[in-house]
């Protein structure tokens, strides 16, 4: 029977008659190499991989259009050289004055506090987003027509997704990414917190390998439960037991979602002009308008390599965009504070108001007020 202390001596008690010549941290590592070194190792060898890939620029990169396309934009992008910069332009950036008066970024409590976070806040942002790509999608299994053949590829730039030099101008982009983000893993993360039977939210509903998705509509709602297997090729096979009444995972709205053929909530066509993306569904007499974007998983059946419920995903989207502390929000919140703009959306508008009457009540304004509605008369 093992102990925590007997785990941890086995991971870092050193391997006897094994030697590395490599760096780890920049120091060479030749003796007193354990469980945990070498996978420091293997860890940075990784990291240096990546960094390796987008080294290259592609002749004509594409501008991501899709979620799947925008997290792997977010994995991939603590590896590229316009990275490095981010800490320096933060620093940069807390010497500029408000947009809205003369006094720096520094002095001002709020935006020193979310410019100091921020490398933190993007670096958090994107491991997450490589954490929920795999939980949606998995290892993956070699399909040879998949965007994302392996989980490997969401952070290698496989895709040739384009990554702005100027550190502005990746948060312009950055901006745009996250703020599409945030509404519809948001939407996503609602519907899987929700039950199938009692709400017909997504909970029970499958998703990923061989599950089907042709219908919005359950037939019948049951119960069901799920056992997974992965084998060592990245396949799995998924065993689900149901009531007599045929439940949810034949024809999941959620399979259906992620792979953008959810009647009633199909997404609009997006394209690219001059690395912006156009709308041809938002039309430009109709401002306001939300644009759906799409999911992108359209081959989720065939390249995944797991299988799963909408609760396995909760954890991983709650990572993200749970409460308006989630590392996603904070991101939204702090690139629209350094650049912000007019309300665009019925969506806007609200969170305008709920920001200016929050304090509505409070003892200054009533004094200000002249009374609160209880010291009034009827008659």
């Amino acid at each position: 029977m093992f102990t925590g202390a007997g785990i941890y001596e086995l991971l870092t008690t050193p391997i006897p008659d094994v030697a590395i010549e490599m760096l780890l941290d920049g120091d060479p590592m030749k003796n007193g190499i354990n469980l945990v070194t070498i996978i420091s190792l293997l860890y940075d060898a990784l990291c240096n991989y990546f960094q390796a890939c987008h080294i290259y620029v592609p002749p004509k990169p594409r501008y991501p259009c899709t979620v799947r396309d925008m997290l792997s934009w977010l994995s991939g992008l603590q590896y590229t050289r316009v990275a490095d910069k981010l800490p320096g332009h933060c620093k940069a950036l807390l010497n500029r004055r408000c947009h809205d008066s003369y006094t720096p970024n520094r002095d001002d409590p709020i935006m020193a506090k979310c410019i100091g976070e921020l490398p933190y806040t993007i670096a958090t942002t994107c491991s997450h987003s490589t954490a929920l790509l795999t939980a949606i999608q998995g290892n993956g299994h070699g399909f040879d027509l998949a965007a994302y053949p392996y989980s490997v590829d969401f952070s290698n730039n496989r895709a040739r997704l384009h990554y702005p030099a100027d550190p502005d101008a990746l948060f312009d982009m950055l901006r745009e990414i996250v703020c599409r983000l945030c509404k519809v893993l948001y939407f996503l993360y609602s519907q899987c917190c929700r039950s199938t039977a009692r709400v017909k939210g997504w909970r029970e509903c499958a998703y990923g390998r061989q599950v089907q998705s042709h219908h919005w509509q359950c037939k019948q709602i049951g119960t069901y439960s799920s056992t997974i297997s992965n084998t060592t090729a990245a396949t799995t096979t998924t065993t689900t037991s149901s009531t007599s009444n045929p439940g949810c995972p034949p024809t999941s709205p959620l399979q259906s979602f992620l792979c953008d053929c959810c009647h009633g909530l199909l997404p609009h066509a997006l394209t690219t002009a001059d690395m912006t993306i156009e709308c041809a569904n938002c039309a430009a007499n109709q401002l306001g308008q939300q644009c759906l974007t799409p999911m992108g998983f359209w081959n989720l059946g065939f390249a995944a390599s797991i299988s799963g419920t909408g609760w396995d995903l909760v954890k991983r989207l709650g990572d993200m965009c749970r409460n308006a502390d989630s590392c996603l929000f904070v991101l939204c919140r702090t690139l629209f504070y350094l650049r912000p703009t007019a309300p665009s959306s019925l969506a806007d508008v609200f969170a305008l108001y709920a920001q200016v009457l929050r304090k509505w009540d409070s003892h200054d304004w009533q004094e200000h007020r002249g009374g609160t509605c209880s010291d009034a008369s009827l008659f």
